[in-house]
């Protein structure tokens, strides 16, 4: 779960899908926070931003993305890969 995600989310739902995120949370970010990184594919470190406005999210994922954006939370990037799917299959 990163910046780049969540954004990702929004547009879709800006073009009319109705979709809810699942482990797209703090909840789920401060559980797997171990699994975070302060690094990009490349190697590079992940920037911090100014976070957009307007975007579709909810009061939460908002929260979440405003803080990823901007360096509140330690890690940037949470690899969502590296949660248990029995986790993610209980969030649905």
């Amino acid at each position: 779960m990163d910046a780049d995600g969540l954004e990702i989310l929004a547009r879709l739902r800006a073009t009319g899908v109705a979709c809810a995120s699942v482990c797209m949370d703090r909840e789920s970010y401060d559980a797997y926070a171990q699994f975070g990184t302060t690094l990009g594919a490349d190697g590079s470190p992940i920037p911090r931003r100014k976070p957009k406005e307007g975007l579709c999210l909810t009061d939460e994922e908002a929260a979440l993305y405003r803080a990823l954006c901007t360096g509140a939370l330690p890690n940037p990037r949470v690899e969502q890969e590296r949660i248990p799917i029995a986790q993610a299959i209980a969030r649905l």
